[in-house]
């Protein structure tokens, strides 16, 4: 406990000024010792990133993989300090061997821990997602194919699913034009299982991201064209209708969390395929939307008071499917402002991009 009398006893003898002070200005020496003594018990993250990076990039390959794992997992705990340090990772060269790792490593969890860091820094990063699609972050969709776990599937996806998140809009055009992302993404859905609820449901937020950003990509000049691919295929329409069937089966499929995410982005994706096909499409998917309705409002009256707090996600379900059957009369908003977007691909080392800042507005309908 702090002497707070001795404190102040001390403080008046030595500064009420009725008596001389002995302190003196401090010696050059002494300012050096305490400057070297701060430094050695302040914590630079930056340079501690910095020093892992250069240790992973020598020897990566050939260190232990107990070392291996705590140099990632340290990375991904120094990236988490604050919103600028994935940029920071970029600068000191580390993303390039994170992406090495991601993509080379024998070790599958350290692929998966790549994954978990490279997430994190190109989440809502238009710098970093520039740097990485530099380095090939498309390669994610080969190594997609590679990976044979569902857990180390899962984590690429989700890495891949963050890098074309939001204003990326090269990097949606090259995904979509030069690699044929959307047949990706539509055959991967395809041939996830039916119970891989979370890994299922990232390949349904890509799907519906690109529906937002429709209007601003205008490929081939065509400012509806991913709603009238998507709604024109039969085959992911079905996969729509079989996944919200399966989700809407039984009360505790409604009362499942993880289903419930699931059914709510496939609802919110029915919206702009609805919308592009009308009563068409909204004719084949009613009896399954009337099933869910029913599933629904019973849910809404479970007594259950560990179902509480479900509610009003069971409300916002309903919402979403009267919003569905409202949109073959609906005039979708876009997402963004009308600027003109001119795609950047592949940038020279030493190029910067000029593109114009892209203002969200109100999402969807």
């Amino acid at each position: 406990m702090v002497d707070w009398n001795g404190l102040f006893k001390w403080s008046i003898n030595h500064q009420d000024g009725t008596k001389p002070s002995s302190f003196k200005v401090m010696s050059k020496e002494d300012r050096d010792w305490l400057e070297s003594a701060l430094k050695e018990f302040t914590f630079n993250d930056v340079d501690r990133m910095r020093e892992i990076c250069k240790d992973l990039g020598e020897n990566h390959q050939t260190m232990s993989q107990e070392i291996l794992l705590d140099h990632l997992e340290e990375i991904l705990e120094l990236v988490e300090l604050h919103p600028r340090s994935g940029l920071n990772l970029c600068l000191c060269g580390g993303m390039k061997i994170v992406m090495e790792i991601m993509f080379d490593s024998k070790d599958k969890e350290a692929r998966k821990l790549a994954c978990s860091i490279f997430s994190f820094c190109v989440q809502n990063s238009k710098e970093v997602q520039t740097i990485v699609q530099k380095l090939g972050a498309l390669n994610l969709m080969h190594q997609y194919i590679r990976e044979e776990l569902q857990s180390n599937k899962e984590a690429v996806i989700g890495a891949l699913s963050q890098y074309l998140k939001g204003e990326n809009f090269s990097g949606k055009m090259e995904f979509i034009n030069d690699q044929s992302g959307l047949s990706f993404i539509k055959e991967a859905l395809l041939a996830c299982p039916q119970d891989q609820y979370r890994h299922s449901k990232k390949f349904l937020w890509v799907i519906y991201d690109f529906l937002l950003s429709d209007d601003q990509l205008n490929i081939e000049n065509n400012p509806t064209f991913i709603r009238q691919y998507l709604s024109d295929d039969q085959i992911l329409i079905s996969r729509l209708i079989e996944l919200l069937t399966l989700d809407s089966q039984s009360q505790e499929n409604i009362f499942n969390h993880q289903l419930h995410e699931r059914r709510d982005v496939i609802l919110k994706i029915l919206q702009y395929l609805v919308n592009q096909q009308k009563e068409q499409l909204l004719t084949q998917i009613q009896p399954t939307l009337n099933k869910l309705d029913q599933e629904l409002k019973k849910g809404l009256l479970s007594q259950d008071q560990s179902k509480i707090e479900y509610l009003e996600l069971l409300e916002r379900e309903l919402t979403l499917i009267k919003e569905v059957e409202l949109a073959p009369s609906k005039k979708i908003k876009s997402n963004y402002e009308e600027i003109e977007f001119k795609p950047v691909i592949h940038l020279k080392d030493n190029e910067e991009e000029k593109k114009e800042e892209q203002k969200p507005l109100a999402l969807g309908f």
